[in-house]
């Protein structure tokens, strides 16, 4: 899997890093790529329902 993540401040980058990799691992996605994107540089994504992404997840 990749995906982009935004966030506040590069600084955050390792913290928020590590818990995604460790919340992916819990859905036994253990191969991915994972590139910070700075809020200023805020990409206007549609975010997926919840209910959406359990349904991607588990096919």
């Amino acid at each position: 899997m990749s995906a982009h993540l935004i966030v506040e401040s590069l600084e955050q980058w390792p913290t928020i890093l590590a818990a995604s990799r460790h919340t992916l691992a819990d859905l036994c996605i253990t191969h991915v790529t994972l590139q910070p994107e700075p809020l200023r540089n805020k990409v206007h994504w549609l975010p997926a329902p919840a209910e959406r992404l359990r349904k991607v997840v588990q096919a």
